[in-house]
């Protein structure tokens, strides 16, 4: 019987760390990118396994850190696929600025900005 307990308690950690989903939600932190062309924004969630969703739940790229710089590729995104290459610039609140290219080739600033953790 304990057997049996520890299998599904593995069993459900490794579907846990796949998608972490409260309800139908997607667990992780919430980040708001602001573009600076045409004043418009975004909010995506940020998992630590490297995986990015849009607010749906729905997966539509990924991320890599190193230090201070993130890139975060969004290829399932819409009109705002591309790179995100995001520079932190204030630890508390978590601040970061960067340069977007979007899939044609053209450079926009942005700022992204911690929503919910």
């Amino acid at each position: 019987m304990r057997g049996l307990f520890l299998l599904i308690t593995v069993v459900v950690a490794g579907l846990a760390s796949v998608v972490p989903v409260r309800g139908d939600e997607v667990v992780g932190a919430v980040w708001k990118i602001d573009f600076k062309d045409d004043k418009s924004s975004i909010k995506l969630q940020c998992l630590k396994n490297g995986k990015v969703f849009g607010l749906g739940g729905k997966k539509i790229g990924d991320w890599k850190g190193n230090g201070p710089q993130s890139v975060i590729d969004i290829t399932d995104g819409g009109k705002r696929n591309g790179i995100y290459t995001i520079t932190k610039m204030k630890k508390d609140p978590p601040t970061y600025r960067g340069i977007y290219k979007s899939s044609k080739g053209e450079d926009t600033l942005i700022s992204v900005t911690l929503v919910k953790d």
